[in-house]
């Protein structure tokens, strides 16, 4: 890392100054002469020093945002860039970085609106308290922006100079963010905001010349959400902070730079990684480098967000009270190595566990099945069908249709053929005729469908085989059951979590078998295994994702085509009954139970999510 960094010394010449004025494009005149004289030279972190109060608890006393011990915040506050993301610690100031962004926008720009969006209710209600409702209470200058009369809510503020700021939430569901068009989406906890809400979020901005988004997180593991955001799509911007006991004195290219982790971890503050030296976050050469920022000749390759990681170990109260720093080494010997790296460091450790590995996944497969059509044709003559179908636009989400049956000598399900829909056949009116013709041909007797995607194919199903054939699925947040049949939304729902366990750990006990490994292991077998499990403290439970290159398809199919054959076969050794269902007689016991409650929208499944 040391020689990357060496690479910048271009960077330290006298003009280099954090203090150089920028002008915001939005208050450019049409007329160059009218530019030259009323151009507005004030930046982000100037106007949020001017405008925005904040508590001191410590002293019962209100004081304003000081940059000068936050010189790393200066950057991030005063960007231009149209993306961006804020990979921290807990306890670095994202939320009140994010709420001081929003208040500058909205206050510098008339007419401005933006996107507040997190994954919980409570935790965007906690944020419209505590970091918009709260500052504008103690400082004067934003309550002389607010207007008698305006809209001023948890879910919506409107200022006097008509910009607006819409907070939402969304855990499953993206849904209450429809229909609103913003200027600029503040993204917040994104970890755990399932990525396949992502393209629905950033849809609001999507009509914006220049549309501005922020996203925000701690880090979990490698496989989540941010860390393909950071790794993949950000120029993984670093704070780099000298140890000038290294090289020659004047030259800062020759000195060693720290970029902070565990090995900056000394007994009374920071330290050099090499010499073990003290160092100082707040150097004066102490810098913001781009250790992912493309090649500059070459523009196109620049990465898509402008990236930070900003860590607890820069942040002032923490290294420069002796009490604070030891409770980060205390943190050190009792924190898991995963949770001091997420939630001290800002970086992602592989915590994220696979609820099936690629051994277990193999040993579920039977080469006897070789998911050819023409052996399943032969199945079909003497043994019911079940299909399940997961539907999607071909757009890295694809249609996948699964179709099983009870054809082995013990009482596993056979998962017997598994299809992709590529191509010319992402076409709807493609896909729907390709599997009219093959359930017709196969003799398929039920057909779990995807609610998400698949309303108009559904429809054109229903038509085609009567609403006895056709039984459509969708996922729930939670339920106190683990399927159950709405008849006010006319479709099953499912409790998605404890659900997804059920069919994973049939796979691994062979309750359920596959074809032949090679046969399925591309698409079908990397789907299954792209997924991971990680603890949301959003939802207090296991959740299960996706990588954002990634597809889980055929695993969704998967669970349509088990939850078809219930309907034929109960299986509780299969989808274990939940609480004192455990304890009825087999003779009793259903699955598909009926479920007369309102269920909210946040509870459901994004019809656009899931693929």
């Amino acid at each position: 890392m040391a020689s990357r960094l060496n690479d910048f010394s271009d960077d330290f010449d006298k003009g280099a100054s954090t203090k150089r004025r920028v002008v915001d494009p939005f208050y450019q005149s049409r007329s160059q002469k009218r530019m030259r004289r009323h151009t507005l030279k004030m930046l982000p972190s100037d106007w949020v020093s001017r405008f925005v109060r904040i508590k001191d608890g410590d002293t019962g006393k209100v004081k304003k945002i000081d940059f000068s011990e936050r010189k790393y915040l200066i950057r991030p506050y005063n960007s231009s860039a149209k993306k961006m993301l804020l990979m921290t610690s807990r306890q670095a100031e994202k939320s009140t970085t994010l709420g001081n962004k929003l208040f500058a926008l909205s206050g510098m720009r008339p007419m401005y609106t933006s996107l507040f969006v997190s994954p919980s209710a409570m935790q965007t209600t906690v944020f419209s308290r505590t970091r918009l409702d709260d500052i504008v209470t103690v400082s004067p200058l934003l309550q002389a922006m607010v207007t008698k009369g305006n809209t001023w809510n948890i879910l919506e503020k409107v200022w006097g100079n008509m910009s607006m700021i819409y907070l939402r939430y969304a855990f499953l569901t993206a849904d209450r963010i429809r229909g609103l068009a913003v200027n600029a989406i503040f993204g917040d906890e994104l970890q755990d905001l399932l990525v396949d809400n992502m393209p629905v979020i950033e849809e609001t901005a999507s009509h914006q010349k220049d549309p501005i988004y922020v996203y925000s997180g701690t880090p979990k593991s490698l496989d989540n959400n941010i860390e393909q955001y950071w790794a993949k799509s950000s120029t993984m911007t670093e704070w780099a902070i000298p140890c000038e006991r290294h090289g020659t004195p004047k030259n800062p290219a020759s000195w060693h730079w720290n970029i902070l982790g565990v090995k900056n971890l000394g007994l009374s503050g920071p330290i050099c990684e090499q010499c073990g030296g003290p160092i100082n976050p707040e150097h004066p050469y102490a810098r913001w480098v781009e250790t992912n920022p493309g090649d500059p000749k070459r523009p196109e390759t620049r990465p898509e967000f402008e990236g930070y990681r900003l860590c607890r170990l820069m942040v002032p109260w923490f290294w420069k009270d002796p009490g604070k720093w030891k409770e980060i080494l205390e943190a050190y010997e009792r924190y898991p190595t995963a949770q001091f790296m997420n939630e001290v460091l800002a970086v992602s450790y592989d915590s994220g566990t696979k609820p099936i590995t690629r051994a277990e996944l193999i040993r579920a497969c039977d080469s006897k099945y070789t998911n050819d059509l023409a052996q399943v044709s032969e199945l079909a003559k003497t043994h019911p069908m079940y299909f399940g179908i997961d539907w999607g636009t071909g757009q890295k989400a694809y249609t996948v249709l699964t179709a099983w049956c009870y054809c082995r000598s013990d009482d596993a399900l056979q998962c017997v053929y598994m299809y992709r829909f590529e191509a010319q056949e992402a076409d709807p009116e493609v896909q729907v005729e390709m599997i009219e013709r093959l359930v017709s041909d196969l003799h398929g007797k039920y057909i779990g469908a995807d609610y998400g995607m698949g309303f108009y194919q559904n429809k054109r199903l229903t038509s085609t085989f009567g609403p006895q054939r056709i039984h459509v699925f969708q996922y729930a947040a939670r339920l106190p059951m683990k399927v159950a049949y709405s008849s006010k939304l006319h479709r099953y729902l499912v409790f998605r979590t404890p659900l997804l366990a059920d069919i994973f750990h049939a796979l691994k006990r062979g309750k359920l078998r596959l074809p032949d490994w090679e046969a399925i292991k591309e698409p079908f077998g990397s789907d299954v295994l792209s997924i991971f499990s990680e603890y949301s403290e959003t939802m207090k439970m296991i959740k299960y994702d996706k990588p954002k290159s990634a597809t889980d398809d055929s695993f969704h199919a998967m669970v349509y085509g088990v939850l078809a054959s219930f309907l034929d076969h109960q299986r509780p050794d299969i989808i274990t009954p939940t609480q004192d269902r455990s304890a009825q007689a087999s003779d009793e016991y259903t699955l598909f139970e009926t479920y007369a409650q309102d269920v909210d929208s946040e509870e459901m499944e994004n019809p656009n999510q899931w693929g």
